[in-house]
């Protein structure tokens, strides 16, 4: 039995049973505050203007004509001495300089000398990201296909270049071989219904040729680099629309389950354990003199059963 005074029941007593219960709720509220506060209709008035302006770049599907100059490719002899003098200046994990960049406009005239199908069937799709960073010199120009979960697409105004391309596109994303370690593809055709946003979340083919690493810092601080591929995001018009990410994290029905779910479980808890201490302190049902006395009736019943009058 427990000591008096001590207000306990079960595991708790009543008041830590107050404050795990408030704990748990005012847990409740925070995520659902974290969840409100990470959509993007809360901040409308914020983020109305970025989202405008991302929707204004994207492509028409009904206007948009795939861009194919004819060129002689990357499968010319010629084209491909003139590409290895030119790669001798390209430097691994180095920001871009301008002596590397008669090497990106070939790359690019390469990506557009014919259409996406037949660049597709032309590409490699065994060339993984641990074979990019083991050896970058040997893939340098290889063609190859890559399905990028895309995460950020960034744009700016290409200079004077002998491709004739006027906008340079950023697709950052990851495969799932690459796990968290994104890659860098640069293109020039913007597909319909891509759209020119920091934070997206879509999945889109790409294909195109390696051309170098190039340095970023993580989160954390730590310098990592890239491999950049110079080529097209390949339109399919089946494919579904790609959208800002929104939040990956709980929805509201799923922090509400959970703190009910905890809330529960608190409770459930403390009745066991009220439960069990009461059929643990229950008192006997006879004291020590009820059975003395039971035990002294037994022998006095057997004593006068062998000692008949």
């Amino acid at each position: 039995m427990p000591p008096s005074g001590s207000g306990s029941t079960g595991f708790f007593s009543s008041r830590e049973m107050m404050r795990l219960i408030s704990g748990i709720f005012l847990i409740g509220i925070v995520g659902l505050l974290y969840v409100q506060a990470r959509q993007s209709s809360t901040w409308r008035s914020i983020a109305s203007e970025s989202q405008e302006e991302a929707e204004a770049t994207m492509v028409d599907p009904a206007t948009w004509t795939e861009w194919v100059v004819p060129h002689p490719g990357h499968t010319d002899p010629e084209e491909i001495d003139a590409i290895k003098e030119e790669f001798q200046a390209v430097e691994d994990k180095a920001p871009l300089k301008g002596e590397e960049m008669p090497s990106q406009w070939r790359l690019a005239k390469w990506a557009h000398a014919i259409p996406a199908t037949d660049l597709r069937k032309l590409a490699r799709k065994d060339i993984l990201f641990t074979h990019l960073q083991q050896a970058p010199g040997k893939h340098r120009g290889s063609l190859i296909e890559l399905n990028l979960n895309i995460r950020r697409v960034l744009s700016h105004d290409a200079p004077k270049n002998s491709a004739n391309v006027k906008k340079v596109y950023e697709a950052w994303g990851v495969t799932e071989e690459s796990s968290v370690f994104p890659y860098c593809a640069v293109f020039f055709d913007l597909p319909p219904g891509v759209p020119v946003q920091a934070n997206v979340d879509f999945r889109m083919r790409f294909v195109g040729f390696f051309f170098k690493h190039l340095p970023y810092d993580d989160g954390l601080g730590v310098k990592r680099s890239s491999p950049m591929l110079v080529g097209r995001l390949i339109y399919d018009p089946l494919a579904p629309p790609a959208l800002s990410r929104e939040d990956r994290g709980l929805s509201v029905p799923w922090i509400v389950g959970i703190v009910l779910l905890l809330t529960t479980l608190v409770l459930l808890t403390q009745w066991w354990g009220k439960t069990s201490g009461k059929l643990r302190q229950r008192p006997a049902t006879h004291d020590e003199a009820t059975i003395d006395s039971f035990l002294d009736d037994i022998e006095a019943t057997e004593s006068s059963s062998q000692n008949p009058p």
